[in-house]
């Protein structure tokens, strides 16, 4: 804790007891696409799409996928996205098909 200090850092610990029950279920889905790197074309193809305006995870998803089978392919791109903070969302309220998604 004297390291942060003198680093001017502010140090806090945080358990699951502080942290929102939502918020931690978010990471704890989340945590299994931080490695599952996806082509870089599908990375910008969603920021392409979210440039414009803000969308709900289904929006974006009808967008890039018309049908069920190409749907499930972009899923893992989006929750990428979401968890290396690509793409923001409220983790305070549980995930969902109609949780906005936006741009940082």
């Amino acid at each position: 804790m004297e390291y942060c200090i003198k680093q001017g850092w502010e140090f806090q610990i945080i358990d699951e007891t502080t942290i929102r029950k939502p918020y931690l279920n978010n990471l704890k889905f989340l945590r299994a696409y931080k490695e599952r790197l996806p082509e870089p074309n599908h990375i910008q193809m969603v920021i392409k799409i979210l440039s414009k305006h803000s969308l709900t995870f289904d929006e974006l998803l009808n967008l890039l996928a018309p049908s069920d089978q190409e749907k499930l392919s972009w899923i893992p791109v989006i929750w990428y996205m979401v968890v290396n903070h690509l793409i923001l969302v409220d983790l305070q309220t549980p995930i969902s098909a109609d949780m906005m998604l936006q741009l940082p």
